[in-house]
């Protein structure tokens, strides 16, 4: 996937995600959606992507060619639900929905490099170095 592709898949993702939400209870404004959709695809594409592994992040031991799914993410993930916790009780009009927008963002890019590149990861783990269906997408 390139740049063009993460940044639509991003703002897909968070709209999924919003959706899937709001089919359990959750109540999402719309605006705070539509909001997500500008957001997401800042953490999809770009400095602020897994992306940031292969550039100014590199200096953290990174992986040659990996985005670091292991720990990364993760890491994310685990900040976004803690600020989350944090704050969403001093949020207004639950903008606290929007705090998972860069968390949509960033693993929608590791699904679509999964998906229609393959993610690289360590050989340790598995023998060729990567994982995921690594369809084509240079034709029909």
């Amino acid at each position: 996937m390139m740049g063009k592709t993460h940044v639509e898949m991003g703002s897909a993702c968070w709209l999924g995600a919003v959706l899937a939400a709001n089919l359990m209870g959750a109540d999402v404004n719309p605006l705070i959606a539509g909001a997500g959709v500008a957001v997401a695809p800042a953490f999809a594409a770009g400095p602020f992507s897994p992306d940031a592994d292969v550039t100014w992040l590199s200096f953290l031991g990174h992986r040659k060619a990996t985005h670091r799914p292991d720990t990364t993410a993760l890491v994310l993930t685990l900040i976004t639900l803690v600020a989350w916790l944090a704050l969403a009780p001093q949020m207004p009009f639950g903008t606290d929905a929007l705090i998972w927008a860069p968390v949509a963002g960033w693993w929608s890019h590791l699904a679509g490099d999964m998906i229609f590149g393959g993610l690289p990861i360590s050989k340790r783990i598995v023998a060729k170095g990567w994982i995921g269906w690594r369809l084509d997408t240079d034709g029909l």
